[in-house]
């Protein structure tokens, strides 16, 4: 069996326009749902099955907070802003109940999904639906 593997970091894995990657996984927290829907939004794009994967620790929002807080040039209303974001990926994260794609595609302002939906491409559903 042959294998191809990228390892890409945030800045250089924005680039990747591959079709058939099978695999996006994050390493650590994104810092906000956009960058997280960004870089997920990188696999799968042949609309063949594709899995994210994400690892992520308590201190990795700490690590974040810290990096937003040192921030000399931003404004107090850019770090909260940061802050903010940064929070709404832990809420995503730690809900275990709620349907993982009705999630984004609220937050993105898409209220049309139905959660039954989510198991319709055989092994795509989330970790969530799978739960019950």
């Amino acid at each position: 069996m042959h294998f191809q593997v990228i390892c890409a970091t945030i800045a250089f894995g924005m680039g990747i326009d591959k079709p058939d990657v099978r695999f996006v996984i994050h390493y650590s927290l994104p810092k906000s749902v956009e960058g997280f829907y960004q870089e997920a939004g990188r696999a799968g794009r042949d609309g063949l099955l594709a899995h994210c994967i994400m690892y992520y620790t308590y201190q990795d929002v700490k690590r974040l907070r810290r990096i937003i807080e040192m921030d000399q040039a931003a404004t107090f209303d850019s770090k909260r802003v940061h802050i903010d974001n940064l929070f709404r990926m832990v809420q995503y994260c730690e809900n275990v109940a709620d349907c993982r794609r009705s999630q984004l595609l609220n937050y993105f302002g898409e209220r049309d999904f139905n959660r039954e939906e989510c198991g319709n491409f055989r092994g795509a559903i989330c970790d969530n639906c799978v739960s019950k």
